[in-house]
Order: structure tokens, then C-alpha cells, then sequence
């Protein structure tokens, strides 16, 4: 799907090397564990920047007399509310 031009999209990137112990010994491992927290914090820290948005948005159209920009704002407000996007993704390397 493509984002239309009212919307936007959280994206939080995590960084895998954090989560593999004892690197280049023979009992390496990647501590799943970990990781489902942190995915877990990441994608709630998502949500909760979706409603952080549209709380600054309310309060943005609050203070807005001209119609033009009004409507460009409720625009944004009902693509963060009908889309909630968010991504998460992971890279090897810093």
C-alpha cells in the first residue's frame, strides 16, 4: 500500500549484533529472549507515537481559524487514525 501524501509512518530500526552473546566463541548464541522484549517495547513505543501524533494534531486544528488548513490537518488526523502505520526492521551492522 502507499502512503497518500496526508500520511506518514513510524519506523524504528533494531540493531541484531546486540543480541548475539559470547561472539566468535564456539558457544555464540542469539538470545531470542531478548529479543522478543525489545520487538515488544518497539512495536508499543510505535503505537504510542501513533497517539502522540494525533493528540499534536488535535491540538494543531484547536488553534486553526482558515478552512484550507483545516481541512489539510483533519486529512492527516483520519490518515493516522485509519492507517496507524508502523515499521519495524533489523539490520546485521551498525
Amino acid at each position: 500500500m502507499i502512503l497518500s501524501p496526508e500520511d506518514s509512518c513510524r519506523l524504528i530500526s533494531i540493531l541484531l549484533k546486540f543480541f548475539v552473546k559470547n561472539a566468535f566463541e564456539k558457544n555464540a548464541f542469539f538470545d531470542f529472549e531478548k529479543f522478543e522484549e525489545v520487538v515488544s517495547i518497539a512495536m508499543r513505543l510505535s503505537d504510542d507515537l501513533v497517539d502522540l501524533e494525533i493528540e499534536k494534531i488535535d491540538q494543531i486544528l484547536s488553534k486553526i481559524d482558515e478552512n484550507s488548513e483545516q481541512e489539510l490537518w483533519l486529512k492527516m488526523r483520519k490518515a493516522c487514525v485509519n492507517g496507524r502505520r508502523t515499521g519495524l526492521g533489523t539490520h546485521r551492522f551498525s
